[in-house]
C-alpha cells in the first residue's frame, strides 16, 4: 500500500490533564467512525541551547508516562480503535499545525495543566483553529461523551451573508456518521445603529439556503431542519450548545486573505458547552 493510501490518523493533544483524556475518549469514537487510527501526541518544549545533558530527561519521562496513561484510558473504554503514541519536541501550536497536514482530525481539550492548554487559554488562543490544515475539534469536559452531548443534534451556525458551504457539508457528514439530527441556525445580526431587541427572536428562515439544499440531497438520510435567529445570538448558541452533540463552524480566509474566525465561530470556540469542530474552507 502506498503511504498516501494509509488512513489519516485522528490526532489528540495529550498533556497530563483530565481535559486531554476526555478529548482522547471523544476522539477515539471519531477515529472508529472514520475508520482511522488514533494518535496520541505529547509536545515537549524546545530545550534552550544552554541546557545541560540530561536536564530535560524528567519531562521526557513525564511525557511518556502521560501518553501511556492516556492509551490505557482509551483502551479501557474503546477496544476497537488502533492507538499510536508520539512524543514531539518544539513549539506547541506549530507542532500541531504541522501534524494536521497529514491528519484526518486534530482534537484538543479546552483546558489542561500543560502546554496544550495554551492553545485555547493563553495568548496563542485559537492559533491551531486558525492555522490547521484539517478540521480541529475542541472538546470540553467529561460530559462531551455522555448525556445530551451523546444524543443531541449536530448544530451549524450560518451567519447572514456568508457562504458556509464547508461548514454545512461537514455538519451533514458528521450528522450522518452519528445518525443524528442536524440543526442549521441562520444568524441575522441587527445593524449597528439599530436598537438591540430585548429578546432573541427565533423563527423559520425566509428563504432556502442553496448550500443546505445541496448537501441535503447528498445526505438524504439526515434529518435536517433550519431555524432563523435574529438578534445578538451568542447567548442563544451557548444555551443551545448545552443540549447539542457537536457544533460545526467554518474558518474563513483563503489564498488571498488571512485565516480568521467569524464572530459566531469565535464565540463558540470559547463558550460552547459541547465539542466544537472548526473546518477549513
Amino acid at each position: 500500500m502506498e503511504p498516501s493510501q494509509y488512513p489519516k490518523p485522528v490526532v489528540v493533544g495529550i498533556d497530563g490533564s483530565s481535559a486531554a483524556i476526555y478529548a482522547a475518549l471523544w476522539a477515539a469514537k471519531e477515529a472508529v467512525s472514520h475508520d482511522a487510527p488514533l494518535q496520541l501526541a505529547y509536545v515537549m518544549a524546545d530545550a534552550p541551547a544552554s541546557a545541560r545533558p540530561g536536564e530535560f530527561d524528567s519531562e521526557f519521562d513525564y511525557g511518556m508516562d502521560v501518553l501511556e496513561s492516556a492509551r490505557d484510558a482509551v483502551s479501557a473504554a474503546n477496544d476497537s480503535v488502533k492507538i499510536d503514541t508520539k512524543l514531539h519536541r518544539g513549539n506547541l501550536a506549530r507542532t500541531f499545525i504541522d501534524l494536521s497536514a497529514t491528519a484526518e482530525l486534530v482534537a484538543v481539550g479546552s483546558s489542561g495543566i500543560g502546554h496544550v492548554a495554551e492553545i485555547l487559554l493563553g495568548s496563542t488562543a485559537g492559533s491551531l483553529a486558525r492555522g490547521a490544515h484539517c478540521p480541529v475539534a475542541i472538546v470540553r469536559g467529561e460530559n462531551s461523551c455522555t448525556g445530551p452531548h451523546s444524543t443531541g443534534p449536530v448544530v451549524v451556525p450560518v451567519e447572514s451573508g456568508q457562504l458556509e458551504d464547508a461548514a454545512v457539508h461537514a455538519a451533514f457528514r458528521e450528522a450522518a456518521l452519528r445518525c443524528a439530527e442536524l440543526l442549521v441556525v441562520h444568524l441575522h445580526q441587527p445593524r449597528p445603529w439599530a436598537v438591540p431587541p430585548s429578546t432573541t427572536q427565533v423563527g423559520k428562515p425566509m428563504w432556502t439556503d442553496p448550500a443546505v439544499e445541496k448537501w441535503r440531497a447528498a445526505y438524504p438520510g439526515v434529518d435536517a431542519r433550519e431555524i432563523a435567529v435574529t438578534g445578538y445570538s451568542g447567548s442563544y448558541l451557548e444555551q443551545l450548545s448545552r443540549s447539542s452533540r457537536l457544533i460545526v463552524v467554518a474558518r474563513r480566509g483563503g489564498s488571498d486573505k488571512p485565516a480568521h474566525l467569524g464572530s459566531s465561530a469565535h464565540a463558540m470556540l470559547y463558550h460552547a458547552k459541547c465539542p466544537v469542530l472548526v473546518v477549513p474552507r
